[in-house]
């Protein structure tokens, strides 16, 4: 049945009602403050709720908003900082909170009537340096109270062990500094371990610290998790056993209490139950605690040696490769020794910590930067005070965009030697990531000169939410960019299939048309079973096995099919997409066929064929014609193009005189003419009055028309105008043509979307664009065909009107500078602007209107000097570019220095290519200087080619400029230069593992040779 309107309404009146259930708004409002982090988003949340919509807690923790400030007290209230007059109004907010912190002080006494909601976590901290009441809350809260931190004093009497022994629920306690091991004994004496699960124990002096309680705890198999500070303990082989026996504990960390770690080392028994391990060793003799772990178990590892010299670990980095669920490992101030075997994948590995680290192979750096890849999870590299060395710089740098896409947060660096030629490297790697998180770097300390700036600050540049610390050598900087994302969501659909007897060939017709090779087309077809083909599929078979179809498909070029084979091409004409009839002689046997598709015939009486022949008897079936005009007497091409009656497409390549172009055009029949392209070679005005009444005919879409003048450029031009279906105009000269187009009144009267202009004037160009609907422009060209640079006035803002381009070309031209913001270019593919003269201000205007395209594949700034602020806008735009598809960057001759090549190797570092990529680079002022972060960033890369050359230029064999008349050789200076520049060159693409091309020409490394890591997501 039907929903009536009335129903329909009634829904939706219900659904705006309130809901009926009281708790249905509190559920729904502690989900969201469960998500919150911020307590001044607490505050601003429910001071925007109804009241009816909350229930007395979240009313009163409300109130509390609105009079102190919740970022202090979220999601744990602080009594002591609770002003005393709004301890009530707290007090009524309990159930809100996560828990109640009790800090050293004062705080209201009405806290002591309230009523703790069940399972509410409540910290108090013990501090007798501090006037306070904390006697009173471990009084009247004792059996509430879940964990105690203990800042111990000395006073007397010490209040602590009475306190302590009034927490009847404890679960966790933290004696964060004992004065005396006595002290210690007795808070530990004190506690009551019926509920205890963790234990921290630190003593500041020296002494055996009495463990008895800590025995007694750990026999209670409630213990989780043990953690000592102190120099001895008096019976450690009673408390290595208890820790030994403690099934229940996975958390043991020893700072000191060196007897305690070796007893545990020479107890028989194994720690199989504990999964993490915290050490702080002071002697010399490393003990091995560790080995007495199970791999399979060990979550957490921290190793550091206390003082002295480096502690030498034999064993610990050969027992980590067994470990498989490692989260954490820490090794301070140690010394490793020769690793013997592969460390096993460290799948789950967050935090990575190797300060003051030395290892005796220096490629076990490398070895242990390759292991912390093969981690997902790694969020911290502290590499503090660690010498990574050249190799291990460089592999640290192969691996930072994987940590980066991973979720790298912190990376630290600080005192590792990284000198200058170490920051390009790390500079090209850090532009080359993408970081999921904000990203912390720390490099202080280390061997870096202003030099490194350059590299380090531009790449930082490129990277969004990433903070540099690089000391005081230069300023520290941060920048941020973001790059627009697009989801594209395809959908497929699949008909039914149906038992037609016509649906074999239906399916192959559709292969075919997606086939784009004609050596597919034939591997296709030899593949399928005869029975399945028609006969035209069978000839098109037949016909790839005895002649190369990559030279003929789509199209079927009948004049360069050998005679024998003319019958069997006639038979497969039908699947052919077209036929193009060249100059020269074929079989007489097509005459026989009837072509269904395009027919292409191209004129040439300069070639003896059979191009007449076709002319009469196909006369009707030709749809395109190419005419290539000679001084040949009589000339035969008005008469073949009289009978073409049926043409659509009509090119005249090559007119001899304008009388002759003329003769054409008049023999042209226009019935069906759509197209229309005439190149005049010779002087003279060109009689133009059949293209006049051409355009006046309802069929004419294109015209190209390129000679030097005409007998009537008004008229041409009033037609232009009034041709309501011409869509795209091309004018090679013909600047009378133009400026009567350019000043003309009005706007055209119809929509123009392709225009290309060549002038040697640059007064009309603009103009003829300004007339037309600017929104409907899709292509738009203007080039300078004069000797000398020419100004071109208000191009850039009027062409930044044309919100539908996808082609620009502007060639040699002279630009006045942009002074407002051009408009948006979203749908532009190709951008040609070679040999602009522009103000320099100008530049960075017309690389961020390119930027506001999601289509970009080409871009030509062939000859444009591009200026140092150019070049930092262009490296700025670059990774979207790249993103959105671009595979041409032309930047031959546009003025770039070294200085330049940094900031585009560092764009081009971000990896963010989608297509294969090609950048030409040559005709700039590049030394050697530039070839280490060029070479280095495309062995980053992934599909890239760069064009250089100069010095750049590697080759394996250099000549000697050997000279008759200096036989001693004046160039030998420039010669040995020359042979070190390509050593060094040499040296570059082996490190990286480039693909040499031919000089100048390098392609990055293929994906199965890249040394640098693949990042899989």
């Amino acid at each position: 049945m039907a929903t009536t309107d009335d129903e329909i309404e009634a829904i939706a009146v219900d659904m705006h009602l309130p809901a009926t259930s009281p708790s249905l708004p509190s559920v729904v409002v502690y989900a969201i403050l469960q998500a919150m982090e911020d307590g001044r988003d607490v505050a601003a949340f429910l001071a925007a709720l109804p009241d009816e919509t909350l229930p007395p807690e979240l009313a009163a923790l409300r109130d509390l908003g609105a009079v102190v400030d919740l970022a202090d007290h979220w999601p744990f209230v602080r009594v002591v900082h609770v002003p005393t007059e709004y301890a009530r109004v707290a007090i009524a907010a309990l159930p809100a909170f996560g828990g109640v912190l009790i800090d050293p002080g004062f705080a209201a006494l009405a806290w002591l009537d309230a009523e703790l909601p069940p399972a509410t976590l409540v910290y108090l901290v013990l501090d007798p340096s501090v006037s306070g009441v904390p006697g009173a809350f471990a009084f009247n809260w004792g059996d509430c109270i879940t964990h105690v931190i203990v800042h111990g004093h000395t006073v007397a009497p010490d209040p602590i062990p009475d306190i302590l022994a009034h927490c009847m629920h404890v679960q966790s306690v933290s004696i964060v500094s004992a004065t005396t091991p006595a002290a210690a004994a007795a808070y530990l004496g004190a506690i009551v371990t019926t509920d205890l699960r963790t234990l921290s124990v630190h003593v500041a002096s020296t002494g055996a610290l009495d463990t008895s309680g800590i025995v007694a705890w750990l026999h209670g198999l409630k213990a989780i998790s043990l953690s000592i500070t102190c120099d001895t303990v008096d019976d450690p082989t009673a408390l290595a056993h208890a820790i030994h026996a403690c099934a229940t504990m996975w958390s043991l960390s020893l700072d000191g209490a060196m007897d305690v770690q070796g007893a545990l080392v020479r107890s028989p028994y194994h720690l199989h139950h504990i999964r993490t391990l915290t050490l702080v060793q002071s002697t010399d003799q490393y003990v091995d605690v560790f080995a007495k772990l199970h791999p399979d178990n060990i979550g957490h590892f921290s190793l550091k040696k206390a003082q002295g010299h480096a502690l030498a670990v034999p064993r610990t980095m050969g027992a980590l490769r067994k470990c498989a669920v490692l989260e954490n490992i820490a090794l301070v101030h140690v010394h490793i020794s020769t690793m013997s075997a592969r460390l096993r994948d460290c799948f789950w590995l967050a935090s990575a910590t190797f300060q003051q680290t030395t290892f005796e192979n220096p490629q076990d750096v490398v070895a242990t930067m390759r292991w912390l890849s093969t981690s997902r999870h790694l969020r911290s590299v502290d590499l503090d005070g660690t010498v990574l060395g050249r190799a291990g710089v460089v592999e640290l740098a192969r691996a930072l965009p994987l940590w980066m896409a991973t979720g790298l947060k912190t990376l630290a660096l600080r005192g590792s030697q990284i000198n200058d030629k170490d920051a390009i490297v790390l500079a090209v790697a850090l532009a080359s990531g993408r970081n999921r998180r904000p990203l912390t770097i720390a490099m202080t300390g280390n061997q870096l000169t202003a030099a490194s700036a350059p590299a380090l600050l531009t790449a930082l540049a490129a990277c969004c939410d990433v903070t540099l610390h690089v000391g005081s050598i230069f300023v520290d900087s941060e920048h941020s960019a973001t790059a627009d994302a697009t989801e594209t969501k395809r959908v497929c659909t699949r008909e039914a299939a149906t038992r037609s007897p016509s649906l074999p060939s239906v399916v192959v017709y559709l292969i075919l048309e997606a086939l784009r090779d004609g050596k597919s087309v034939t591997a296709f077809l030899s593949a399928l079973p005869p029975l399945t083909l028609p006969p035209e599929l069978i000839a098109l078979r037949d016909l790839g096995a005895v002649v190369d179809l990559a030279c003929h498909w789509p199209v079927l070029h009948i004049t360069k099919i050998p005679i024998q084979y003319a019958r069997l091409g006639a038979a497969a004409l039908p699947v052919f997409a077209g036929v193009y009839i060249d100059t020269g002689f074929t079989a007489l046997d097509w005459l026989d066929a009837t072509p269904q598709r395009a027919v292409t015939l191209v004129v040439d009486p300069s070639v003896p064929g059979t191009l007449t022949t076709f002319a009469y008897n196909w006369g009707n079936r030709i749809t395109n014609v190419v005419v290539k005009g000679h001084k040949v007497k009589p000339d035969p091409i008005p008469d073949l193009l009289g009978r073409c009656v049926n043409v659509q497409s009509a090119s005249i390549e090559s007119a001899a005189t304008q009388a002759a172009a003329a003769a054409y055009l008049a023999a042209l029949s226009t019935q069906h003419l759509r197209t229309l392209k005439v190149t005049a070679n010779g002087t003279g005005l060109l009689d133009t009055s059949a293209i006049v009444a051409w355009l006046q005919e309802p069929s004419a879409t294109s015209l190209h028309l390129a000679c030097a003048s005409v007998t009537d450029p008004r008229a041409l031009a009033s037609a232009i105008r009034a041709c309501a279906t011409l869509s795209t105009l091309h004018l090679d000269g013909v600047v009378d043509v133009q400026a009567a187009l350019a000043t003309a009144s009005g706007t055209f009267d119809h929509d123009v979307s392709g225009l290309s202009l060549r002038s040697s004037s640059g007064e009309h160009g603009i103009p003829i664009l300004a007339n037309l609907d600017r929104t409907k422009v899709v292509s738009f060209a203007l080039e300078n065909t004069h000797a000398n640079v020419l100004l071109v006035a208000n191009a850039l803002s009027t062409i930044g009107e044309c919100t539908a381009l996808e082609t620009v070309t502007l060639t040699k031209w002279s630009l006045p500078a942009v002074t407002t913001t051009t408009g948006a270019c979203p749908r532009l593919v190709t951008a040609t602007l070679r040999q602009l003269t522009c103000v320099p201000t100008s530049v960075p205007r017309i690389i961020r209107w390119l930027s506001t395209s999601r289509r970009l594949t080409d871009v030509d700034f062939t000859g444009t000097v591009l200026g140092s602020d150019g070049v930092l806008e262009l490296a700025r735009a670059l990774p979207a570019w790249m993103a959105r598809g671009l595979q041409t960057l032309q930047l031959e001759a546009t003025g770039l220095n070294d200085k330049d090549a940094i900031v585009v190797a560092i764009a081009l570092a971000s990896n963010r290519n989608r297509n294969p990529l090609t950048i030409h680079l040559t005709g700039n002022q590049f030394t050697m200087a530039s070839a280490p972060v060029l070479l280095t960033t495309l062995g980053a890369s992934r599909d890239v080619t760069l064009h250089l050359n100069g010095p750049l230029e590697y080759s394996k064999y250099i000549p000697y400029p050997y000279d008759e008349d200096d036989p001693y050789g004046r160039h030998l200076a420039r010669y040995n230069q020359r042979v070190e520049d390509s050593h060094i060159l040499g040296d570059l693409i082996e490190a990286h593992k480039l693909r040499y091309v031919s000089p100048g020409t390098y392609m990055s490394p293929s994906r199965t040779s890249s040394p640098w890591h693949p990042i899989c997501l």
